[in-house]
């Protein structure tokens, strides 16, 4: 039988599609906080709950994250199936419970959660921090709004200006969730950051929270005044 090998990563800045790419239905991600002496013997157990999740049907990878300065202060383990049924089947089995009872003996308690691919990925820190939801409806909009907007001025309207246009909203649509998911958000999410996540004390960060409001709305309105004369009045 081959040899199983764990990813141990340098850090993890966030749970996004840069640290998690497309190409599983469902994945799990575990985070614990392990005293620094016992470091190694999280990895040695570890390598046992990788091992006996190889066996399982549709296992893919798992990847170890530990502790960054300054972003989080557990350990954060990724683990990917190729399906929800076969990591149901993983998580429900006597193999892992037997481990984890293993591991709560050893180290204590740690904390579980499942991610869906989609746009609400994208948001999930590694700490239990939640960004409020209109953030996330902010974001998307100012993701959204120029993308479709670059999209159906320079793409879709000019390539297809013989069809219905039905059918030009749909070229339109297709390719802006295509870059939304893969380029355009998880670059947005990014350089939100500092937005999504305000550092100090309560009056530094509402001021925080205001400049990001000015910011997206500022890009709103530039990007409508951009665009205004590549859709002319009919």
């Amino acid at each position: 039988m081959a040899k199983v090998e764990i990813s141990v990563q340098e850090e993890l800045k966030i749970v996004s599609p840069n640290v998690l790419p497309p190409g599983s239905d469902l994945i799990m991600v575990i985070s614990q906080k392990i005293a620094p002496e016992k470091s190694q013997a999280f990895l040695d157990w570890q390598k046992l709950m990788t091992e006996a999740s190889s066996k399982f049907e549709g296992y893919e990878r798992t990847e170890v994250f530990p502790p960054a300065e300054g972003l989080h202060d557990e350990w954060i383990t990724i683990v990917r199936f190729s399906s929800k049924e076969n990591l149901d089947n993983w998580i429900g089995s006597d193999t892992r419970a037997e481990l984890n009872a293993k591991f709560k003996e050893d180290f204590g308690e740690f904390k579980m959660r499942r991610i869906a691919d989609g746009f609400d990925m994208w948001f999930q820190p590694p700490q239990a921090v939640k960004i409020p939801s209109w953030k996330m409806a902010m974001t998307i909009l100012v993701a959204l709004y120029p993308t479709l907007l670059f999209l159906q001025a320079l793409v879709t309207f000019p390539l297809f200006s013989d069809f219905p246009h039905v059918w030009k909203m749909l070229a339109s649509i297709v390719m802006s969730v295509s870059a939304m998911q893969w380029v355009v958000v998880p670059f947005t999410v990014k350089n939100l950051k500092w937005w999504h996540y305000p550092q100090g004390d309560a009056s530094t960060q509402k001021q925080t929270t205001l400049k990001g409001i000015l910011l997206i709305v500022g890009i709103l309105v530039l990007t409508a005044f951009i665009f205004i004369p590549f859709f002319p009045k009919a």
